[in-house]
């Protein structure tokens, strides 16, 4: 019996120092090494006293056409570099990609909605226009833009960047954007924005096949949206102009929303029908503030 409790208390002992010694040596990434010696994280993942985070401020002017589906826009870029880093390129997020021909995707469009993807007409840095079709200077990658920058972006500096473009929403197979029925329309992430760069990977270069989560940084938007009258937009955003698109009515109702805990019906069917609910411009245009990213609704 001695012997047989001998055994047992050394098996005890062994398994315990087993134990501490896989925590001992538990695998811990290069990169997130690297941060931690930097002090941009802690072994806890936590931020670190030299944490720092790029961000932007957006200006968006788009405007969509319903019968040919097709959203175009112009937007101002001014991207701040908080990083300690020299950046010699930009890197662009095309989300609007994942339908361009040629490219991978996590889900069979069966040959339906299949474009060219996003249409950059023209991109200015820093007011000197690139040349789009230099694939030296200018490389498209799944959904990705790859800009090599003339003047390498500096700590603590920032550069300003114009784009036109336009796209064609998806109506058949709509992966987290696209045209749902007759009268309405979802569309996420449907403007160029710019990849994260982070203190643990530099660029992100994950493309976007439709399945993986999207990883952005915390920007500013200022964002105008142009539709027919007869069409209504909401946006993960603060609605700035309610006056200048919904009738004097709406917007009492949304004055009376805003202070209120009770369920309140702003729009109803009655008000579809009397075409009592937008201003009955050719046009109405819709301006947004928000500082996160933005997505929006469409319908009638």
């Amino acid at each position: 019996m001695i012997r047989n409790s001998a055994l047992i208390l050394v098996f005890i002992i062994l398994c315990q120092f087993g134990s501490k010694a896989q925590t001992a040596h538990r695998f811990i990434s290069r990169n997130f090494q690297e941060a931690v010696e930097n002090q941009t994280r802690t072994f806890k993942g936590v931020p670190g006293p030299n944490y720092w985070q790029n961000k932007s401020h957006y200006s968006i002017n788009a405007e969509i056409d319903p019968l040919t589906a097709v959203l175009s826009g112009t937007e101002t870029i001014v991207y701040f570099n908080n990083s300690p880093d020299t950046l010699d390129r930009i890197i662009f997020n095309l989300y609007q990609d994942i339908y361009r021909e040629g490219n991978s995707r996590d889900w069979d469009l069966s040959g339906m909605d299949i474009t060219k993807g996003t249409i950059i007409k023209k991109l200015i840095i820093n007011n000197i226009e690139t040349d789009l079709s230099n694939k030296e200077k200018n490389l498209r990658q799944g959904t990705k833009l790859i800009s090599k920058l003339n003047s390498k972006l500096l700590p603590k500096d920032s550069v300003s960047i114009n784009l036109n473009w336009e796209m064609s929403i998806p109506s058949k197979r709509p992966i987290r954007m696209g045209k749902y029925n007759d009268s309405t329309w979802f569309i996420a992430y449907w403007y160029p924005q710019i990849a994260v760069y982070d203190d643990m990977d530099g660029w992100d270069m994950i493309s976007y096949n439709g399945s993986v989560e999207f990883y952005n940084d915390f920007n500013d938007y200022q964002v105008s949206i142009s539709l027919p009258r007869e069409y209504v937009v909401w946006a993960g955003a603060s609605l700035l102009n309610a006056g200048e698109v919904f009738n004097k009515k709406i917007v009492e109702r949304i004055n009376e929303a805003e202070k209120s805990l009770d369920l309140k019906h702003i729009i109803t069917e009655d008000d579809y029908k009397k075409m009592k609910v937008t201003h009955q411009n050719l046009t109405n245009t819709w301006k947004f503030s928000h500082n996160d990213n933005l997505c929006l609704g469409i319908y009638y």
